[in-house]
């Protein structure tokens, strides 16, 4: 008998659910879908997919498989508790993970171990000392307080990612040659955001993750808002802290390792190739679960969950990441106090919809209104309306963020808002509307005299042409010596011509103190707008896939089912003497026997050969044959599919029964 041949046996003797749960902890031997039980034990016997799977044992397994290879084979149950001198319970707990892992099988009596391990571990019966998870201190905090917290720390990450994004949008950092984000422009990004540095690598990484910034196609390529962003901005402050979570929680990047040195004493950046951390996901995963099963409420320190999960997989986990992650999760709103959130249990068990109902009650309501300030400030005490936090970027520049947002006026964000349209009347209407105190008579006065000279100043196109009702003001113009390199001349009394564009014209007479506005041909003033620029979506961004990929419950439930299918197709396939593949029927036959099938609601086993040359059987119900086709249900896919008739190689009936 091969080496396999024995778990061959006890592979085709598990009941689907079995199948399906070595599935769910071993993804790699879905990928591709094995097509015969005899293939999944050859794959789960291989090295690759054998060190995969040791990688998630925990501390006491680990130790179990080293005795398994410690001792002559065939051994037992009784036989390793006894060499080792431990409990038959921890001894029976582990080694039937190690049976549902597939890496060992057989009786209690009789147990075979996967003989690659005997190459891949050390063996050991040395007496154990880790056959439980150390214990985990907890306090008592509160399930409403940690919800409280965890609810102010989701809407302030959302108002961090919009402001992010923003400032991306309107002056986009480049991407570096190597890829990700350079360190003058993170340092800049967490300037503007008023966060660590720290911070705004954890803030880039989840808007890349979560599809909200790529990088431009191009040569000169740079961080820019996607399409993505521009919907996730429509929808309310819950259904945004969802979609940030979730790709959080999946995203294969490690952010903790930006700023920090590489073995070359190079510093990595966020959003760098060298952040991809395919384990990473898993990890967080472990970590929050810790906290998932303690009491509600309860909260636990960072090294007693630390510990924990360091004891649950010791071959992969990474202490320092690891308080980074927990950090991340205090940051994100999926924690709380360091106590799991109601929210955050439902986003782990995959329920984004319960989470966000669960988020929602806790979410710091949205103001409508702003405190103005003696001092040419408005505070915001807390999250604005969406309405309103876009007109206020407009009128003012953030000075601070934190528990209140604090936004300047001047004059250079007053004449962005009136060459946005706005006039000084519709200005002075917000803040009286959307202000709890009367608006300072300082604050009028700027709006009014920046409105008051905004536009008094009119260029056109003509290489440009300036054009003023005020002759004075034009006899400034002329006179100013910041002008003299626009080369102005007098067309009228109230008309002058420069030769320069007029973005050029434009920007020496702003520096020069004046506050011109945009005039088109047909003399009307020009909007400008703040430039909206964009980057195609990515469907499949670097560094953002997870290999082996983890499957869901309904692809793990239809791996089973076309792995039955592929079982009986073996059954039925007609061999050929002196061949190891199905015997070859001619195309007459081909056709005539499925018509049959068609005819009788039968099934049929396929041998079929794809576009690309690929071989595969599979079982299926034709519903009808015409044309060269074949449309028929597809057992292995579980679909409607239709097949070319000329690519099947071979065909038999499969008895009702076996279907």
């Amino acid at each position: 008998m091969t080496p396999s041949g024995g778990l061959t046996e006890e592979l085709r003797a598990r009941t689907d659910e079995d199948l399906a749960a070595l599935f769910a902890v071993r993804p790699d031997l879905l990928v591709p879908l094995p097509p015969d039980v005899d293939t999944l034990a050859v794959r789960a016997l291989s090295r690759w997919s054998i060190s995969a799977a040791l990688a998630g044992l925990d501390l006491w397994c680990g130790e179990l498989a080293q005795a398994l290879v410690a001792l002559p084979a065939p051994t037992s149950y009784a036989a390793v508790g006894a060499a080792l001198g431990a409990e038959p319970a921890d001894v029976a707990r582990g080694l039937d993970r190690l049976c549902a892992l597939a890496l060992a099988w057989g009786e209690p009596t009789a147990l075979a171990v996967a003989p690659p391990l005997h190459g891949m571990l050390s063996a050991s019966l040395a007496r154990p000392s880790h056959p439980m998870p150390p214990p985990v201190g907890r306090r008592q905090i509160g399930a409403e307080t940690a919800d409280r917290a965890a609810g102010a720390a989701a809407a302030g990450v959302v108002r961090l990612l919009d402001e992010l994004v923003e400032s991306w949008g309107a002056a986009p950092p480049a991407v570096l040659k190597s890829g990700g984000l350079g360190l003058r422009d993170s340092r800049r990004t967490a300037a503007a955001l008023d966060v660590p540095e720290e911070t705004a690598v954890v803030l880039a990484e989840v808007a890349y993750a979560g599809g909200l910034v790529a990088a431009s196609p191009g040569y000169d390529a740079v961080w820019l808002p996607t399409p993505t962003y521009d919907a996730w901005q429509t929808k309310p402050v819950g259904a945004r802290w969802i979609a940030l979570a979730t790709a959080w929680l999946g995203m294969p990047r490690a952010p903790g390792r930006a700023l920090t040195r590489d073995e070359r004493g190079k510093t990595r950046t966020a959003l760098s190739p060298e952040l991809m951390e395919s384990r990473e996901p898993d990890q967080r995963r472990a970590l929050l679960q810790v906290l998932a099963e303690l009491p509600s409420g309860a909260a636990a320190t960072p090294g007693d969950v630390v510990a924990i999960v360091q004891w649950q997989r010791p071959l992969t986990f990474d202490p320092q990441l690891a308080v980074d992650t927990l950090t991340s999760a205090e940051l994100l709103g999926v924690t709380g106090r360091a106590a799991m959130t109601t929210a955050g249990r439902a986003l782990l068990a995959g329920q984004e919809a319960t989470a966000a109902a669960a988020v929602n009650p806790h979410l710091p309501a949205l103001l409508d209104s702003v405190l103005l300030q003696a001092d040419l400030t408005a505070v915001a005490p807390g999250p604005l309306a969406p309405t309103l936090a876009s007109e206020l970027r407009l009128l003012a520049d953030v000075e601070s963020t934190g528990g209140a947002t604090v936004y300047r006026f001047s004059e250079a964000s007053l004449r962005r808002a009136f060459d946005a349209g706005r006039s000084a009347d519709d200005v002075l209407q917000l803040l009286h509307q959307r202000s709890r105190t009367p608006v300072p008579q300082a604050l009028g006065y700027l709006i009014e005299d920046v409105g008051r000279r905004h536009g008094r100043i009119r260029v056109g196109s003509a290489q440009a042409v300036l054009r003023c009702d005020d002759e004075a003001l034009l006899a400034e113009v002329l006179a100013t010596r910041r002008a003299g390199a626009l080369r102005l001349r007098r067309l009228a009394p109230t008309v002058l011509a420069a030769q320069a564009p007029v973005e050029a014209v434009v920007d020496a007479l702003r520096a020069a103190g004046f506050a011109p506005a945009i005039e088109s041909a047909e003399g009307t003033v020009v909007v400008e707008r703040p430039p909206r620029r964009r980057t195609p979506a990515q469907t499949e961004q670097p560094g953002r896939q997870v290999w082996p990929p983890q499957p869901r419950p309904e692809q793990v439930q239809a791996a089973v089912r076309a792995l039955r299918a592929g079982e009986r197709a073996a059954r039925h396939r007609p061999a050929e003497p002196g061949t190891h593949g199905p015997s070859v029927t001619t195309p007459m036959e081909t056709l005539h026997l499925l018509r049959q099938a068609a005819r009788d609601g039968r099934g049929v086993w396929i041998g079929y050969l794809n576009a690309a040359g690929v071989a595969s059987t599979r079982i299926i119900e034709p519903a009808f044959v015409d044309g060269g086709y074949v449309t028929a249900f597809d057992h292995r896919r579980g679909e409607r599919r239709t097949f070319a008739a000329h690519r099947i190689t071979s065909a038999a009936l499969v008895s009702e029964d076996e279907l």
